[in-house]
């Protein structure tokens, strides 16, 4: 509220006695009173009347409204021996006569207050008083002054309204006179050099240099509104706008991306609601649902931090592509998590509890969820195995009951929600979405929420989530939809401004070129800006000690309307090692084990570890939780599109084999028995090279498809048990029948357990 006096003087600029008072904590724009020394000595008309203001150490301020005081007695301010304290408007017009100017004068009152300021922030010194120019009638041709950091003598030109005005009142008046118009004459220099920051410096000096016309550029200021958001500015985020940057960090890292919503602040408090309702009851999920790098991750993320404020529980899980053989990967991942959580806290009351809450609930039946949430185990220690054998659809059955009973134990142990957030729901598997319904069904009377997010654009109306989501509801639950739109001009300029630490005035040049070749879209406008810093089209000056970019050269520079292209170019210009790493994780889907590339570096000799450590430091991968992950799924769709159909199916050949032989060595990582068999299973049968290989890549799905079937998810076993099938020679029942038998036996059994009833009658 520093400046909001703008609105007030223009409203009311006829009121020549109108109150301006600073005041701290209050809106000191608005009224002022300061003490002002004058010479009223007016000789003739070449002399007029000269305002300074006083150092703080001098002046001294009172609150005043309509004319009387909010202040007692006792807290009035004195003021010092023979001054002359008055009420005068801070930014008065130039005084040309008494009506020769108009009092809406904008810049004039920029400018002056630009003196107060340079006074506040000096110290108090009072800066000194030039003779700058002599009306006589006309506006003469005045000379500016260049040297860098000085506000010099007025300029008039560009203010062509002004001197109309100025003009005609002289030919009303019917005389010719001359007034003398002070001016100071300032450099911002030594504000620096007493260690004012130096946008605060910057600040002043635009105000100073606005008298100077359209000569100084877009930089100064021509509203007073303007001036008040960049202090609001300075005043709310003093990290961002105010404080010298850091010029050694940014000289090293460069331009940084930031996590922060642009532009999704109501879907943002939507999600806040939900979780608030989810308190007392939980009969409420939400889905969030836009294109590819439209921001839904993101949106997640911030969530995730207010439920971390809360002391809530956020854990989450992504399903992927590339990997729906693997039984209940998000599902899993993110309870996995959850059990990390449980166990970080060690000792304290609640873990305890919620563990003693677990073992008493889930009892043996522990052992058979703890096949799909391997970190239980830590909890409960070693599982005795589970000899009760069940049916198919017995073992569905009681799996979906005991992950609703885990969920409904973590929860009612908890003081706050647990938060569940599934990413790429477009991609689940059939099995993990059924345990979703009877989570959503089940456990509306706990403290549970779920949230899920889906490229809606790539979905049909048929798409099993928008059936289940639909039965939910039949239920009673409610689902609050929330659809995420690209970035309008106003929030591309203010992502923008708070990346380059620079005013939204400033940046609207540089924003409205990336909004257009962007459209928007807020992951291609993030890989825009990366790649604009890393061609020098956008830097870092060192002598301005900010971002300045070049307008004409950005504006030229071709873009292609798809992202998709714009990534590859990107990823095109990385060396050959990086882009080759690049390809080869991604055949592994949004992420791998630093495990898994380890394993391929040992057996097929590959480098590619430096190669992805560089792509991380491009931005192009993240590190993380032992793994390497694509910054975004458009990332790694692109690189996987960079390989032609034959070389995808000789590297996932390639890779799988490579992992292959790492599980027949270590037969209990059931994590690497899936991914292996999984990549060795998209390379297809034409990898065999005799009965032997072919046999031995079968009995590898045949354990693959045990595994799945244990934690009963039926449709990923019955994938395997396929693929083994496809593996076997033609005299396969001659020359391996208790593995062929074995392969079908399990086959059939699975298709009864999906209800594939006319596929099973093939088998029959």
């Amino acid at each position: 509220q520093i400046c909001n006096g703008e609105q007030a003087l223009e409203s009311n600029y006829q009121r020549r006695n109108s109150d301006f008072l600073p005041w701290p904590g209050y809106d000191w724009a608005n009224r002022i009173i300061i003490h002002v020394q004058t010479n009223l000595n007016v000789h003739s008309s070449s002399e007029s009347e000269s305002l300074s203001f006083r150092s703080r150490n001098e002046a001294s301020a009172t609150q005043q409204q309509h004319g009387e005081s909010s202040m007692s007695n006792d807290h009035r301010p004195s003021f010092p021996k023979h001054s002359n304290p008055c009420k005068a408007q801070i930014l008065p017009p130039l005084e040309i006569g008494e009506d020769e100017c108009d009092a809406n004068s904008s810049t004039l009152r920029i400018y002056r207050l630009g003196v107060v300021f340079y006074e506040l922030f000096s110290g108090g010194i009072r800066p000194s008083t030039a003779i700058g120019w002599t009306v006589n009638g006309h506006f003469p041709n005045n000379r500016i002054d260049s040297t860098p950091g000085f506000s010099s003598q007025l300029n008039v030109s560009g203010h062509e309204d002004l001197k109309r005005e100025s003009s005609q009142n002289f030919r009303k008046k019917g005389r010719s006179q001359t007034t003398t118009i002070p001016h100071q004459k300032l450099s911002i220099e030594s504000l620096k050099m007493n260690g004012i920051p130096f946008t605060l410096c910057d600040l002043i000096g635009n105000m100073l240099d606005n008298i100077n016309g359209d000569i100084v550029g877009d930089e100064s200021y021509r509203r007073m509104t303007d001036v008040r958001n960049d202090l609001k500015l300075m005043i709310e985020n003093p990290e961002r706008f105010l404080l010298n940057v850091d010029v050694e960090k940014i000289s090293n890292s460069g331009l940084e991306l930031t996590d922060t919503i642009y532009g999704q602040e109501n879907e943002l408090s939507l999600l806040k609601q939900c979780y608030k309702r989810s308190h007392s009851r939980s009969d409420g999920f939400a889905i969030i649902a836009g294109p590819s790098g439209i921001g839904k991750t993101v949106l997640a993320n911030q969530f995730e931090e207010f439920v971390s404020s809360k002391e809530g529980i956020f854990i989450e899980g992504k399903f992927d592509q590339l990997q729906q053989s693997t039984p209940f990967h998000a599902i899993a991942s993110a309870f996995n998590e959850y059990c990390n959580v449980l166990l970080s806290d060690g000792a304290s009351s609640q873990s305890i509890a919620v563990a003693s809450a677990l073992r008493e609930s889930l009892g043996q039946d522990a052992c058979c969820l703890g096949k799909v949430i391997p970190n239980l185990s830590m909890i409960f220690g070693d599982f005795e195995e589970d000899e009760v054998l069940l049916n198919c659809v017995n073992a569905q059955r009681r799996l979906q009951y005991l992950l609703c009973r885990f969920v409904e134990v973590i929860s009612s142990s908890s003081s706050n929600p647990i938060v569940l957030f599934l990413d790429d729901l477009q991609w689940a598997d059939p099995a993990s979405i059924t345990v979703i319904h009877h989570l959503l069904v089940t456990s509306r009377f706990s403290r549970f929420l779920f949230i899920g997010s889906c490229r809606d654009e790539e979905m049909g109306q048929n798409h099993p989530i928008w059936n289940m989501i639909a039965s939910v509801q039949s239920l009673g639950a409610h689902a609050t939809t929330i659809k995420l739109q690209v970035f309008d001009k106003e929030t591309v300029n203010r992502a923008i401004s708070d990346m380059l630490s620079l005013s939204p005035r400033l940046t609207w040049p540089l924003s409205d070129i990336v909004y257009h070749k962007t459209k928007g879209n807020p992951m291609f406008f993030s890989r825009l800006m990366v790649s604009l810093s890393k061609e020098g089209l956008l830097n870092f000056s060192l002598s301005r000690r900010r971002w300045v970019w070049d307008e004409e050269k950005i504006q030229s520079r071709k873009i292609p309307d798809d992202v998709a292209i714009f990534l590859t170019n990107a990823i095109g210009q990385l060396s050959s090692e990086v882009q080759a790493a690049l390809c080869t994780l991604s055949c592994f889907g949004a992420s791998a084990d630093i495990s898994a590339v380890k394993i391929l570096e040992d057996d097929l000799g590959l480098k590619l570890q430096n190669s992805l450590d560089a792509a991380v430091a491009d931005g192009f991968l993240d590190k993380l939780n032992g793994k390497y992950q694509f910054c975004h799924d458009r990332v790694q769709e692109t690189a996987y599109k960079m390989l032609s159909m034959e070389d995808r199916a000789s590297r996932h050949s390639r890779y799988g084999l490579a992992l292959c032989r790492y599980t027949l060595k270590n037969i209990n990582d059931d994590a690497m028995l899936f991914t292996a068999v999984d990549q060795v299973n998209r390379g297809g049968p034409h990898i065999v090279s005799g009965s032997d290989h072919g046999s031995l890549l079968a009995y590898l799905n045949l354990r693959a498809g045990k595994k799945a079937m244990d934690m009963s998810d039926f449709a990923s076993a019955l994938a395997f048990f396929d693929h083994g099938i496809l593996f076997l020679d033609e005299n396969h029942w001659h020359d391996n029948y208790n593995l062929s038998l074995e392969l079908f036996d399990n086959a059939v059994k699975c298709t009864y357990a999906i209800g594939d009833h006319q596929r099973l009658n093939k088998f029959s």
